[in-house]
């Protein structure tokens, strides 16, 4: 017996409707596939930009921070070399000052006399020559020839060796150098200065250390 037409109807609408629902569920599928496929790709591109975004901040800090220690590292350095000059100024004018009083020293005839006799003798000692010649400041001949007896009778005593000294009377020092030039008579090829000046340029450059340590005790001053 065939189907009527109510039937027929009926069966149409069931597999209209399984057709309907099945691509609803199918629709509703790919929509939820869609939408987590979307999430995962957002998700990923945040991610993504997040690190970049961090790799580019540190890359500024850290050149922000470089910049910062070559600020301080050359603000120290200037600060260090003023420093510096300073010190070197002050010595200079403490070494100026020395020399200033060393020749005020000098103006005293008592005391002259005394610090050419301490020089000739050192002169002597250093050449050791049987044959000398002496040459000072014109202002300081007479004195020379003063204590010249007693800085003999000295190192004749001390080194048990006889010695002939001359005055060179016609060349002179200059009227700054308080001191002795001492030259073998006989090659002239040996020659000792012992000025004032000499001694302190002497001092000067070998106890540099121990005159800043002097002047500039460690701790008192950061360098």
């Amino acid at each position: 017996m065939g189907l009527s037409d109510q039937d027929v109807q009926r069966q149409i609408g069931q597999m209209v409707a399984f057709i309907e629902q099945d691509a609803k569920e199918k629709a509703e599928e790919i929509s939820q596939k869609a939408f987590a496929d979307y999430n995962v790709e957002k998700s990923r591109m945040i991610a993504q930009a997040k690190t970049k975004l961090d790799a580019e901040k540190e890359k500024k800090l850290k050149q922000i921070d470089l910049q910062r220690k070559i600020h301080i590292s050359t603000q120290i350095n200037q600060q260090r070399l003023k420093v510096l000059k300073h010190r070197e100024e002050h010595i200079a004018a403490v070494i100026d000052e020395a020399k200033a009083r060393l020749a005020q020293l000098a103006q005293d005839p008592n005391l002259l006399n005394k610090i050419l006799r301490g020089l000739v003798t050192q002169c002597l000692y250093q050449l050791l020559e049987e044959n000398v010649e002496l040459k000072v400041r014109s202002a300081d001949l007479n004195t020379l020839k003063q204590v010249l007896p007693e800085a003999i009778d000295k190192y004749e005593q001390a080194t048990a060796r006889k010695i002939n000294l001359t005055v060179n009377e016609s060349d002179f020092l200059p009227d700054d150098q308080i001191g002795v030039e001492a030259i073998e008579a006989k090659g002239r090829r040996i020659r000792v200065l012992n000025t004032l000046d000499s001694r302190l340029d002497t001092v000067q450059h070998t106890k540099m250390p121990e005159i800043r340590q002097r002047l500039f005790p460690k701790g008192q001053f950061k360098k």
